[in-house]
């Protein structure tokens, strides 16, 4: 699959999925930790469980908590979690 038509890639259970432009939602069989470093620079890890393309961003809103929601493509909602917080800031440029 071409990394440009990726969203996201997240753990759902005990499952890893991956969403892509095209509404598929595929199982892979490889720790997150792997998919994010054969991704690369263009993918920004948001939580322990979650990996998102930056470019594929709609929206993003604080939350009270400390931590942020994000909306991709195809309405796909995701929560930036406290730890990543920073780092996602400092890659957006935010």
């Amino acid at each position: 699959m071409e990394p440009n038509s990726v969203i996201a890639i997240r753990t759902e259970g005990k499952d890893l999925v991956l969403y892509s432009d095209d509404g598929n939602r595929v199982l892979m069989n490889k720790p997150l930790y792997v998919l994010e470093q054969q991704l690369g620079e263009g993918f920004i890890r948001i939580s322990k469980s979650a990996i998102i393309n930056p470019r594929k961003i709609r929206n993003i809103e604080a939350s009270f908590n400390g931590t942020m929601e994000i909306e991709l493509t195809l309405g796909i909602k995701e929560v930036i979690s406290r730890n990543y917080k920073k780092s996602f800031k400092e890659r957006l440029g935010v």
